[in-house]
C-alpha cells in the first residue's frame, strides 16, 4: 500500500511540476519532463511488439490514453508560457533605448539567487516558438538572424544592467541578472565589457537544437550542437567598464 501511495503521490508531484510554474527556467523544465513522459510512451508502445496478443490489446489502450493526456499537458504547458512571454515583450518595451527594441535578448524573472531578498532576472538569447516556426526561420524567412548580436543588441544590453545597478541603490536589493550562453555569446559580452561568473549549471536554460539553429539561423540542422557547450553565468558591469 506505501509502495502504491508513493507512486501516486509522484506522479502528482510530476503533474505539479508540469502545470504550475512562473518563470523561463521552469518552463524549460516542464517541456524536459513533457520529453521524458513522450519518450515513456514510446517504449511502452514498443514493448507490444514482443507481449501476447491479448496482452498488447490492454497495453495499446493505455497507450492511447497515455498519449490523449500528453497532448492535453502539451497544450496546457505551452498555453500558460505565453503569458510569460507576453510579460518578457512588455519588459522590452518598457526598456527601449531610443525605440530600440532588441529580437536577440529577452528577459524573464529568474530562480538563481544568492539570498532570500535578492530579485532575479534571467536574460534568453533565443525564443521557443515551436516546432514549425523554427523551421521557418531557418529555410523559409528571409529576415536576419537575431544572432550574434548586434552592436544595437549589445548596446540596449549594456546600458540595461548598467541601469539595475542604479536601481539596486534606490531599492537596497540586489538584483542578480544571469543567463545561459555558449562560446560566441560569451565572447561577445566579454569584449563588450561584462563580467561573467560562472554559476550553478542547474540553473542553465538549453535552447533545443532548433531553436538554437534558428536564432543563428544556421541550415545545417545535424551539425555540431553540444549541450554541454552552454554554460550559466551571472552578469555583472564593474565602475572600470561603464
Amino acid at each position: 500500500m506505501d509502495k502504491n501511495n508513493s507512486k501516486k503521490a509522484a506522479f502528482s508531484y510530476f503533474i505539479y511540476r508540469l502545470l504550475h510554474y512562473t518563470n523561463y527556467h521552469s518552463y524549460k523544465q516542464a517541456l524536459k519532463r513533457l520529453r521524458a513522459y513522450l519518450v515513456l510512451i514510446i517504449v511502452i508502445a514498443l514493448s507490444t511488439i514482443l507481449m501476447p496478443l491479448q496482452l498488447s490489446s490492454k497495453i495499446v489502450n493505455l497507450t492511447f490514453v497515455l498519449m490523449m493526456g500528453y497532448f492535453i499537458l502539451y497544450y496546457v504547458v505551452t498555453s500558460k508560457s505565453n503569458l510569460i512571454k507576453r510579460d518578457s515583450k512588455s519588459i522590452m518595451k518598457k526598456i527601449a533605448l531610443n525605440g530600440y527594441i532588441s529580437k536577440a535578448w529577452h528577459i524573464y524573472d529568474g530562480v538563481y539567487r544568492i539570498n532570500e531578498t535578492d530579485m532575479s532576472l534571467e536574460l534568453v538569447f533565443t525564443e521557443d516558438k515551436g516546432l514549425l516556426i523554427d523551421l521557418w526561420e531557418i529555410f523559409g524567412s528571409k529576415k536576419e538572424p537575431n544572432l550574434p548580436l548586434t552592436e544595437n543588441d549589445l548596446k540596449t544590453l549594456k546600458k540595461y544592467i548598467s541601469n539595475l545597478a542604479l536601481v539596486e541603490k534606490q531599492i537596497d536589493k540586489q538584483i542578480i541578472v544571469y543567463a545561459t550562453l555558449d562560446n560566441k555569446l560569451y565572447s561577445q559580452l566579454s569584449e563588450l565589457g561584462i563580467d561573467l561568473e560562472l554559476i550553478p549549471q542547474k540553473y542553465r536554460s538549453v535552447p533545443s537544437r532548433l531553436e538554437y539553429k534558428a536564432a543563428y539561423k544556421n541550415k545545417k540542422i545535424y551539425s555540431k550542437y553540444r549541450r554541454s557547450a552552454f554554460k550559466a553565468y551571472r552578469l555583472t558591469i564593474k565602475s572600470e567598464h561603464e
